[in-house]
């Protein structure tokens, strides 16, 4: 095996375990109980939701396989999750059938992400659009 395949598969097996530490992690603590997660600095100085403000609990109800729970905790955190599933499954296709070049996201998927971003950490912040906001 030459050193860049063996350097990518390295690559791929880091970022897997390191995904699967996180989600094992997150699966088996709950983020509601307090402590257990160090708080937003933004929301805490501030009293303003981030764009992730929300995003542990989220993932936690995810991995749980509750949708609905999920998506009223941050429902970008569940877009930006599938976004990246969808990036990281064309990737390994492309791998698996001996693309040479790495597959790049779409140009307007990376100016519609932070875009979105943007708008819904301004949006969860103004009055009327509170169904936006972490519980």
């Amino acid at each position: 095996m030459s050193s860049v395949r063996q350097l990518t598969v390295l690559g791929w097996s880091a970022g897997a375990a390191v995904v699967g530490a996180v989600c094992l992690y997150t699966y088996t603590h709950d983020p509601r109980v307090p402590g257990v997660y160090p708080p937003c600095p933004l929301y805490t100085w501030t009293g303003l939701y981030c764009p992730g403000c929300g995003g542990t609990r989220s993932l936690h109800a995810l991995l749980h396989g509750d949708l609905a729970q999920s998506l009223q905790q941050n429902p970008f955190v569940v877009v930006a999750l599938c976004a990246a599933a969808i990036l990281a499954l064309r990737a390994l296709q492309a791998r698996r059938h001996g693309s040479a070049r790495r597959p790049r996201p779409p140009l307007r998927l990376l100016v519609l992400l932070p875009t979105v971003m943007i708008a819904f950490g301004v949006l969860r912040n103004i009055p009327g659009f509170e169904w936006m906001q972490p519980t």
